[in-house]
């Protein structure tokens, strides 16, 4: 059962996170040992560095077709 709250908490981190960002930043800040609330701190460091990796694959992609478009020569 005590799983359960835990794997709850990390999933719930996501919708907070989407639409209620200010309520997840006050929730992480509690300092408490329930699974609900370890669950919601590891969701949001799971969401955050998905959020890093997919903007640095943004970038990185940005940078290969800047790169691309100049090894043709082309102007913008």
């Amino acid at each position: 059962m005590e799983n359960e709250k835990y794997i709850k908490g990390f999933n719930d981190v996501y919708l907070l996170k989407q639409y209620k960002p200010q309520l997840i930043e006050n929730l992480l800040n509690i300092s408490s040992s329930s699974d609900y609330i370890q669950g919601l701190k590891d969701g949001g460091l799971t969401y955050y560095q998905k959020k890093i990796k997919s903007r640095t694959q943004d970038l990185n992609k940005i940078k290969y077709l800047k790169n691309k478009g100049q090894e043709k020569g082309l102007e913008r």
